[in-house]
């Protein structure tokens, strides 16, 4: 599929928004491209698939699609896919701050969203690539409320189908796992403390994040474990330590099953890229 991206300031408007929309995009991005930049702008960024990174304020959260990142005016960024990943993205000038606070839309926060409806978005997104695809300034006003409408829409859920409780107990285990993901914790502890029980836990977490929790969490465990080899000269055994494993040989073995090399060799390479 083709990326689109559409400037959409210049256009004038015959029945003009509060919240005009700057500029929107289709981009299908591959694990080399990753941004490393501040922008002068409010960004809202769909994953609408596949998974990565976003760091931001120190702090490295996992991203998942489907899910919503979010970029504000000169704060550095640092975000990319580990896999393809596909992102419609929606930028609003540092002037619409007012409108974006009155609409309780202002991105402060480093950490990525959990789209409430996918369908739903899904829906929406294609529509608005479809327009873009089609493009006629005419367009214009009607595509300001769609993206308005989009951005929305991640947040609240269907009228007809809210979100179950067990969802948002799942929602908020995840969240205690990205936070603890480096402590010497089991599914069955963190089932335990949801108020699950194991199988449960493990029906309703892979249904609702689309992965198995313990797969979850080693993948977590080895993007930090990436991180620390190749931007500090720690030891492996003292990495293994820091993402949760007391075991460095077992840490070893995980990790080239995961990433399908050593650490010490992963070390190497990257560090060998990064000073080319």
């Amino acid at each position: 599929m083709e990326n689109i991206v559409k400037y959409l300031e210049p256009i004038p408007r015959k029945f003009p928004s509060p919240l005009p929309t700057t500029a929107i995009g289709l981009v299908h991005k591959a694990t080399s491209d990753r941004v490393q930049q501040s922008f002068p702008s409010y960004n809202f960024s769909l994953i609408l698939s596949g998974s990565g990174n976003y760091r931001c304020k120190g702090k490295l959260n996992p991203v998942q699609s489907p899910c919503v990142i979010t970029q504000w005016p000169e704060e550095p960024m640092d975000y990319g896919p580990k896999d393809n990943w596909t992102e419609l993205y929606i930028i609003y000038d540092r002037s619409s701050l007012p409108e974006l606070r009155k609409r309780n839309l202002h991105p402060t926060e480093n950490i990525p969203w959990p789209i409430a409806h996918p369908q739903r978005i899904a829906q929406q997104a294609e529509h608005i690539v479809s327009l873009l695809r089609n493009w006629d300034d005419s367009q214009i006003d009607y595509l300001d409320r769609l993206c308005e409408l989009i951005i929305i829409s991640t947040l609240t859920p269907d009228a007809k189908q809210s979100v179950p409780a067990n969802s948002n107990r799942i929602d908020q285990a995840r969240q205690w796992l990205e936070d603890h993901y480096n402590e010497n914790i089991s599914i069955d502890s963190i089932a335990d403390r949801f108020g699950f029980s194991s199988i449960t836990f493990r029906r309703h977490w892979t249904k609702r994040v689309g992965s198995p929790p313990a797969q979850f969490l080693t993948r977590l465990r080895m993007q930090r474990a990436r991180q620390l080899l190749v931007e500090t000269d720690n030891p492996v055994s003292t990495i293994s330590r820091q993402v949760g494993y007391d075991d460095p040989l077992y840490f070893s073995r995980r990790f080239r099953q995961e990433i399908k090399t050593t650490p010490t060799q992963y070390r190497i390479n990257n560090r060998s890229t990064l000073n080319l």
